[in-house]
């Protein structure tokens, strides 16, 4: 249970670092609560822990299910899970002897990409900016409009407060949607009165996806990748 979870305060993790996790969506769905590419999300897991030469004291197949039991006992629908695997309480010093603990929490958790985002951003940083015409923004790569797919969950919470932004979703299959990120953020900037935004126009070569001599693409090649964002203030 939540409130009983508990680790030591020498576990090796909590002096240097020593953990890898994975972030994996769980969506409603017509046949029940269905989690995103678990398997895939669980085989990064692992590749990141060999990295790290952690250990890991479970299977995948253990952890797979671990992932469902606690959708399932939890009685969540639209929810986040973070199963995390961590060097525990042994020796000490870097280099010492720990047992790999492992954990996987749940909690519930509606769209990521809803409003309120870009928003929040801007209201902690204006007061460092000030007028927001003197701000610049630059958009950098990411998933782009011909790879973006998304539910109808998705599409919903942008349109809840734009309606407009239904512009910048095309029907793909079945109920789901391609969705235009790179113009979602632009129409939220522009809806916050910045108007010089430079970068990424949603175009090919701006696509983690698409561009694949550039960047790294979990969704496209099933291995691990990582990127960095940044926010510079000057």
């Amino acid at each position: 249970p939540w409130a009983e979870a508990t680790t030591h305060v020498m576990s090796h993790a909590l002096h240097y670092g020593s953990s890898v996790f994975e972030g994996i969506r769980c969506y409603a769905t017509r046949d029940g609560a269905a989690i995103f590419r678990l398997t895939d999300h669980m085989k990064r897991l692992f590749q990141s822990a060999k990295i790290y030469d952690m250990p890991m004291p479970y299977s995948l197949e253990a952890l797979n299910a671990a992932c469902r039991e606690v959708i399932r006992a939890n009685q969540l629908t639209q929810a986040y899970l973070r199963p995390v695997a961590y060097r525990g309480l042994g020796g000490f010093g870097l280099s010492a002897e720990t047992p790999t603990d492992v954990a996987v929490a749940a909690w519930e958790m509606g769209p990521y990409l809803g409003a309120g985002v870009l928003e929040a951003l801007w209201s902690n940083m204006r007061e460092l900016v000030g007028d927001p015409a003197d701000a610049l923004a630059w958009l950098g790569p990411c998933i782009g409009p011909e790879a973006f797919e998304v539910g109808p969950e998705v599409r919903a919470a942008f349109l809840e407060g734009d309606a407009g932004a239904a512009a910048l979703f095309r029907p793909h299959g079945e109920g789901k949607f391609l969705a235009d990120l790179p113009g979602l953020a632009r129409r939220r900037l522009d809806s916050l009165g910045i108007s010089a935004v430079h970068g990424n126009d949603g175009s090919p070569p701006w696509c983690t996806v698409s561009n694949r001599s550039s960047f790294f693409s979990h969704r496209r090649d099933r291995v691990s990748g990582r990127f960095a964002a940044a926010i510079w203030l000057a």
